[in-house]
């Protein structure tokens, strides 16, 4: 039985099919089932306008403490402090709720009735559409749907059971336990956030070009033909064939490719075996590249590395005698290598070693005819080589270590300036050479340190009355101790030579010029 609905039908125009008797009315998208509203679905509306403030829009609708969803604001009719109110313009509903376009205000009168809800059309007997009669723009749920023409699809076909059909021609997405027949067109991406085209099972499916985001098959999966454009592309089953026309993806992952594989072979994970007859190009560019396995051979005339560091016997665990042996080889008629020696801590070359120029201190240099020996007073200091540097005298040697020596050496007369006032002034002897001692009241000289040999200078200026004496350090030719002039600003001069130093005594071989001023 056809249904010839009008053409270009209004809002809420209804249409009664002589034939059966049945009514639909249009909702603005499809036509919808209709019957007349009977006196077990007229419902009177419990009174809500205890609830008038002035503000609130939106209220509850119940009928003896039942909620009731209406299906539009033309079911109802509302009756506001004696005025009857205009569904168009005065309120909407909203499942349970009435939700008026002005806020109703405190002692406002209310009443109201609800003609029914709408009755859906819930089977459609068998044959009554004919092919290409039948068009779903929502949401159609069956356990079997059978399609024997034509059936267009603009949301989604959820079913439970089996869809049998000729053709069955889908804008959303199809979902059903079994597919039987063919499956055509294009599988693109759904609109639902469901398990789109999740095919299971083992299906036959031919396609002619498949483009995917992902594409991702099981075990026993032969692909001979056509174009496969995908993101990714992974057919790593056991028993899996690509021999397709062309495959244009992001990602191929396969157990077996047969053919020429053309283009840029780029991402490869895991360890494939490869094969490869020739690189050619201006350059190979690698971001990370691992050669395992026990020879690398690289035949090249010219090698050209950018990095300044090359590692060599890298391991997880590196230590020195994991490196012996580790180094270079040059290829000769006998070898010429460059390798770490781990029992003697040092790198050893297999060939004479030439250099213009060596650094270091030279210690461990051995079978060579350079270097210097250090002497202080004829004593071996530092060294062992064969020329020799003995400093006599006016030359200290310090700080010897690994062959490498300090030198001070005396440069010129050093003076040591004192001044002593009613106490004893100690000249050091060790410091400098000459000593100036500004004295003043009684005060008596004497010395520490000192080398034998040396030859020193004492200037004594009185400033104010001052009586000087020497301690039994000084020898003087009379076998006294000169009488100094005590007068301020008198000025003598003391000059003596080291005879003895050490647990014998120190002596001082001295003579005086007295009275310059």
């Amino acid at each position: 039985m056809a249904l010839n609905f009008p053409n270009s039908p209004t809002l809420n125009q209804v249409y009664t099919d002589t034939t059966s008797g049945f009514s639909y009315q249009w909702n603005g998208t499809v036509w919808i089932s209709f019957s007349a509203a009977s006196s077990n679905q007229i419902k009177v509306l419990d009174d809500i306008s205890g609830s008038f403030t002035g503000i609130a829009f939106t209220f509850a609708l119940t009928s003896s403490g039942t909620s009731i969803s209406p299906p539009n604001a033309q079911s109802l009719i509302i009756n506001l402090g004696g005025v009857i109110q205009d569904p168009s313009d005065d309120y909407i509903v909203s499942g349970s709720n009435i939700i008026f376009s002005t806020a109703p205000t405190n002692g406002l009168s209310f009443s109201g009735v609800s003609l029914g809800p709408a009755i859906p059309v819930n089977t459609i007997p068998d044959g009554t559409v004919t092919d290409g009669s039948l068009t779903v723009a929502g949401i159609l749920s069956t356990t079997n749907l059978y399609v024997a023409g034509v059936s267009t699809f603009v949301g989604l076909a959820t079913h439970t059971g089996t869809i049998f059909g000729s053709n069955l021609s889908l804008t959303g997405v199809a979902t059903a336990t079994t597919f039987v027949g063919s499956l055509t067109g294009t599988a693109s991406t759904a609109s639902f956030a469901t398990t789109s085209f999740g095919l299971s099972g083992s299906p036959n499916i031919t396609v002619g070009i498949a483009t995917a985001t992902t594409l991702k098959v099981g075990t026993g999966v032969t692909i001979s033909s056509g174009v496969v454009t995908a993101t990714e592309f992974d057919i790593t089953g056991s028993s899996n064939t690509f021999n397709a026309g062309g495959l244009n993806v992001g990602v191929a992952t396969a157990t077996t490719f047969v053919g020429a594989l053309t283009g840029n072979a780029t991402g490869l994970s895991g360890t494939p075996n490869i094969t490869v007859g020739n690189i050619t190009g201006t350059a190979a560019t690698f971001t990370n590249l691992t050669v395992n396995g026990t020879q690398t051979i690289i035949n090249t005339t010219s090698l050209e590395i950018s990095d300044k560091n090359i590692g060599i016997g890298s391991t997880s665990s590196p230590s020195d005698a994991l490196a012996d042996g580790a180094g270079i080889t040059i290829y000769g008629t006998t070898n010429k290598t460059l390798t770490w020696d781990n029992s003697n801590s040092r790198m050893s070359f297999s060939t004479n070693v030439y250099s213009p120029k060596y650094y270091g201190d030279g210690s461990q240099l051995t079978g060579v005819s350079a270097g210097l020996s250090l002497k202080q007073a004829g004593s071996v200091v530092a060294g062992g080589a064969a020329t020799t540097v003995n400093f006599a005298s006016g030359a200290t040697i310090t700080s010897v270590s690994a062959g490498i020596a300090t030198i001070t050496i005396a440069a010129g007369i050093v003076t040591e300036a004192l001044v002593s006032s009613g106490i004893v002034t100690t000249l050091s002897l060790s410091s400098a050479q000459d000593h100036k001692v500004t004295a003043t009241g009684i005060t008596t000289i004497t010395v520490s340190g000192g080398t034998e040999g040396d030859s020193h200078t004492v200037r004594i200026v009185n400033s104010g009355i001052a009586t000087v004496g020497f301690s039994t350090y000084f020898l003087f030719p009379s076998g006294s101790a000169p009488v100094l002039p005590t007068t301020s600003g008198a000025i003598s001069l003391l000059s003596f030579t080291v005879h003895r130093v050490g647990t014998a005594g120190t002596q001082l071989l001295a003579g005086a010029s007295l009275n310059f001023s």
